[in-house]
């Protein structure tokens, strides 16, 4: 089993952390954090109030190098370009070391070949997770879907889409069915995740061509790989939160459920204090803007930090699984659950099956 590290370590990779810890599919020695503002050997979980997942946080990258033959270069949100630069420069070295490199990390070309290159300069491997390429084959038509979608939407965006994605298809898998996830994030294809295609977000063809071709998309891979049932995490929010944060308008949201129809669609809130009256208009925003009922609801374990709404970022709270039990409470007119929950998330996929096998 191949032995790595994960650097730069971030609540952004945790949800990957879990799965990859669940998988088994490497022996994952530590994951490393920049600077030193953290206990050094704490779990890795703290950083999202989630359940123990069994990895220490170290912050010496030169010397947990020596104890691995693989480095994760995983996605990081980074502050300014000193820091950037510097990673790419430890990177460098592990390869000079003889280490592989998975990198999770979006670069430009121009970045990815000086990598690329210097990988094979030092004879390691270098795997880039993102591909600009689309095959043509998803450009002709081939028809419609024909086994049951599960959709996981979401009012914005850092509302634990992806999170909740991994956990469903664990859930389903557990329980025999073959699983084709196309998820929300790109750079995951080591975890047998399909990326979101980038064609969506290109301005190259129109909105009417997306459609069709992210239509065509989901109809390939249902071809290729015969699934029991696909997962699609839908990248952005249904609407902007203010006028400074806009949560892509909705527009991939639009795009998504005028290509295909959802045969059960998992709505994520932020861990808010929400009326029943908020819950129905978000219900009607789903039917008639989008032509898809909120067949239940899941609870982020993030909160929107309203101090920082009319700040170019906004800052989320991260809270522990009690708190977010106790705003299912508040809810009467859905279902709601809360995927930190073991015997929550057990209820949703029993919701989720008698639903779509009837």
């Amino acid at each position: 089993m191949e032995s790595v590290i994960v650097y730069p370590y971030s609540k952004l990779f945790t949800p990957i952390l879990r799965q990859l810890a669940y998988d088994r599919k490497f022996n994952i020695v530590s994951v490393i954090m920049p600077g030193k503002w953290y206990k050094d050997g704490i779990d890795a979980s703290f950083v999202d109030e989630g359940s123990i997942i069994g990895i220490e946080v170290r912050n010496n990258f030169e010397e947990e190098l020596n104890k691995c033959s693989t480095v994760i270069w995983s996605s990081y949100e980074y502050s300014d370009k000193a820091l950037f630069q510097k990673i790419v420069q430890q990177i460098k070295v592990a390869m000079i070391k003889g280490k592989n490199i998975i990198c999770q990390q979006m670069l430009d070309l121009e970045m990815q070949q000086q990598l690329i290159g210097f990988s094979e300069e030092c004879g390691v491997r270098f795997e880039y997770q993102y591909s600009e390429y689309v095959n043509q084959k998803y450009f002709d038509h081939i028809g419609r879907n024909n086994v049951p979608i599960i959709t996981i939407t979401g009012i914005g965006e850092d509302c634990s889409k992806f999170e909740n994605q991994l956990m469903v298809r664990r859930l389903l898998e557990n329980n025999g069915y073959d699983v084709l996830l196309i998820g929300s994030r790109q750079g995951c294809s080591f975890l047998d995740i399909y990326d979101f295609p980038s064609f969506m977000f290109s301005t190259v063809y129109s909105e009417t061509d997306k459609i069709m071709y992210f239509r065509n998309y989901v109809c390939q891979l249902e071809k290729e790989e015969n699934p029991d049932v696909i997962i699609i995490g839908v990248p952005g929010g249904i609407m902007p939160l203010n006028d400074r944060h806009n949560m892509g308008f909705g527009i991939i949201c639009y795009e998504v459920f005028n290509a295909i129809q959802s045969d059960f669609n998992i709505f994520n809130l932020w861990c808010e204090e929400y009326s029943n009256e908020f819950i129905k208009e978000m219900e009607n925003i789903m039917k008639y803007r989008f032509n898809t009922p909120i067949d239940c609801i899941c609870f982020s374990n993030m909160r929107v930090d309203n101090e920082s709404l009319d700040d170019d970022k906004i800052q989320y709270e991260v809270l522990d699984a009690e708190f977010v039990n106790s705003r299912l409470l508040s809810l009467t007119n859905l279902s709601s659950y809360n995927p930190l929950n073991s015997q929550s998330s057990l209820a949703l996929k029993e919701k989720i099956l008698s639903q779509l096998i009837k």
